[in-house]
């Protein structure tokens, strides 16, 4: 903590890339969201199966949503993929893919896990479902410094289905959600818009 050390330009601000990502394969539709919900069997960072189904059901009613995955946890989605969902897309990913999808998607939304620094990279709002969250909009410091980054960013494990869903979902309504995540609806009447009369005096 006492080390001369760029806090903002590394801690708010992840630096753009050197090398951006080539397309490796296309993406079929403008916004989406990008998801990465299981690490590995023994991670403690893990959801259950039925909260993941829940949310990305959520989800998927209105936006598109790319959810990746490897042959470890391919099994937990088996369901959700039978189902043909139409927004619902399941990718197995190379690294490189993995860098232009971020690049590209609009948000991203997983546990607290290695994949999910990446779209930070490219400006991205990252919603991150972590157990060291456990009321939404409060993290200890700790944890805040290390990795989580921005409190209104973390979820609590198995938070609210509707309002998770309605916090991602709202960043593809209108990008002023990006700054106030937490404000749930009317963001333009609180933020966005002003009635410049008040400012005009006779």
């Amino acid at each position: 903590m006492n080390h001369d050390y760029a806090w903002l330009k590394y801690f708010n601000f992840f630096p753009t890339p050197e090398r951006l990502p080539e397309q490796e394969q296309a993406v079929p539709f403008d916004n989406f969201i990008l998801a990465h919900l299981y690490a590995r069997d023994d991670a403690d960072s893990n959801m259950e199966s039925w909260y993941i189904n829940k949310l990305l059901k959520n989800i998927s009613k209105d936006f598109n949503i790319i959810v990746l995955y490897d042959d470890n946890s391919k099994k937990e989605y088996e369901e959700l993929i039978s189902q043909n969902i139409s927004n619902l897309h399941f990718m197995h990913a190379s690294l490189a893919q993995i860098f232009y999808l971020s690049s590209k998607c609009t948000a991203m939304f997983g546990i607290d896990s290695g994949i999910r620094y990446i779209p930070y990279h490219f400006g991205k709002p990252v919603f991150t479902f972590s157990k060291y969250c456990k009321v939404y909009g409060k993290t200890q410091y700790s944890y805040l410094v290390r990795w989580l980054f921005n409190e209104k960013f973390v979820f609590p494990l198995h938070f609210e289905v509707s309002s998770a869903g309605e916090i991602i979902k709202n960043t593809l309504r209108n990008p002023a959600y990006k700054l106030y995540p937490f404000l749930l609806n009317d963001i333009e009447k609180l933020v966005a818009q002003r009635n410049i009369t008040e400012y005009i005096s006779q």
